[in-house]
């Protein structure tokens, strides 16, 4: 039946309202079923409205001794973060005293909601004999038999700018303002991907009952192809290289994906530092000393041990090596990494190393990208295409579904210190999201801080 009220953090809430922060909402029948803790709403607030997540969801009736406001709706595209990365959030706001909507909105989009246009409508209470201007009464008289106006159209019908006449009918209670339902125009650029729709084995043969040689020699160089992925990869593969190689025309994939041989898809189009070859670097043998670290690491992964383990060793030791066995690991098992570096832009040596081990499957987050790249770096990390993350410590927030290894490489620099709200420490940060999901806490230095020693 789905939750009668909820509790939700607000942006623009501070701590000290309602219940640290948090705001009690009923819930519309018609959204009965698609609330949930994470879930991204729109709430009233005042006579305006707000995002707020869903922190908390309750089945009980949404009685009591005051008036609760309703769920006004669902941010578009609808958007439910994982519970556990809510409960991240609200211990973060507790810790660093910041409003719960603040702690928790670093692991959105960037810019989700914040780009809905207003509209206005008439309240319910309110009462055409109150005195009203001119202009006032021409923005109720548009507004009048249930009619719902944005503030260009409400410029357009009543001819006047309205700078501070919808503020003051807002603060009145004679209007409230809407959230606009923004959906996804599909501007946004994609790019074709194709896997095998049958099992390897049957590739063979099904190539010989097709009558065109152009449409054998496709599906055997996309099998070729799927055969040559690693354990654990994608298995869907760009479109675009794949015909290119061949001389192939789409026309030729489309007869394929007819006979269900094959699966297409479109999907948003990555930055083009994730198109890269698939041709890995392979992994150098241990040292003595490093097996014995290695196995150690290993047995905390398998047991999904979240207590910090300190990597100590000078700049060069080996230290980088043991993160990148740690990675492969929870790509073969299907969890995801995250690894810290205390200033990107003096990190190109990290990045091009996980790069070349893992080609493709490397993603790069700072603050310093531009937000298109940043969206579609948000996207495939959290529809799964990609798995590892190297950044600042803004890539705690990377939405992987299931974290398994967490590095902080120089866990010692100033730089994990956030210093602008939520001012938290990248380390004490790392240490929470492991306990939430059973991850492994690498801290590499050659000089540890005290607080880790």
């Amino acid at each position: 039946m789905g939750p009668r009220t909820v509790l939700v953090a607000v942006d623009g809430v501070d701590r000290g309202v309602g219940d640290h922060g948090l705001l009690a909402y009923g819930v519309p029948d018609a959204l009965r079923g698609d609330l949930r803790v994470g879930s991204l709403v729109w709430v009233p607030i005042r006579r305006s409205y707000a995002r707020g997540v869903v922190v908390e969801a309750d089945s009980g009736d949404a009685t009591g001794p005051y008036a609760v406001r309703e769920v006004l709706g669902v941010v578009r595209p609808p958007l439910t973060l994982d519970a556990r990365r809510v409960a991240v959030g609200l211990w973060l706001a507790l810790e660093t005293i910041t409003s719960p909507f603040a702690a928790i909105e670093p692991f959105l989009p960037p810019g989700y909601g914040k780009d809905a246009v207003a509209s206005y409508r008439l309240t319910a209470s309110s009462v055409e004999s109150r005195a009203l201007t001119p202009t006032q009464r021409a923005v109720v008289t548009a507004l009048r038999d249930g009619q719902v106006h944005t503030l260009p159209d409400l410029q357009r019908l009543t001819g006047r700018k309205l700078t501070s006449v919808l503020g003051d009918l807002l603060q009145a209670g004679t209007i409230e303002a809407l959230p606009a339902q923004p959906t996804d125009d599909g501007s946004s650029p994609t790019d074709r991907y194709v896997s095998l729709a049958i099992d390897d084995e049957r590739v063979g043969a099904a190539a010989s009952q097709l009558r065109s040689e152009r449409q054998r020699s496709l599906l055997e160089e996309i099998a070729r192809r799927t055969a040559d992925l690693a354990e654990g990869d994608d298995p869907f593969l760009p479109v675009a290289p794949i015909l290119k190689d061949g001389g192939w025309p789409l026309t030729v994939l489309r007869s394929l994906e007819a006979a269900r041989l094959v699966d297409l898809v479109e999907r948003p189009r990555l930055p083009a530092a994730w198109s890269e070859s698939r041709v890995r670097d392979q992994p150098p043998p241990l040292t003595a000393e490093q097996q014995g670290v290695w196995a150690e690491v290993e047995a905390a992964l398998v047991a999904h041990d979240p207590v910090p383990r300190l990597l100590r060793g000078v700049t060069g030791s080996g230290k980088t090596e043991i993160y990148l066995r740690g990675v492969e690991w929870c790509l073969r098992n299907g969890r995801g990494a995250i690894i810290l570096v205390p200033e990107i832009t003096l990190a190109t040596q990290v990045v091009r190393r996980f790069r070349s081990r893992f080609p493709g499957k490397v993603a790069v987050l700072h603050s310093s990208l531009p937000a298109g790249e940043r969206l579609a770096s948000w996207r495939g990390l959290a529809e799964g295409r990609i798995s590892v993350v190297v950044g600042a410590r803004s890539a705690l927030f990377a939405p992987l579904p299931d974290v398994g290894l967490i590095v902080l490489d120089e866990e010692h620099e100033s730089a994990y210190k956030q210093d602008s709200d939520p001012r938290y420490h990248a380390r004490a940060l790392a240490e929470e999201i492991g306990q939430r999901y059973g991850a492994v806490v690498l801290l590499g230095s050659a000089t540890p801080s005290i607080e880790t020693t």
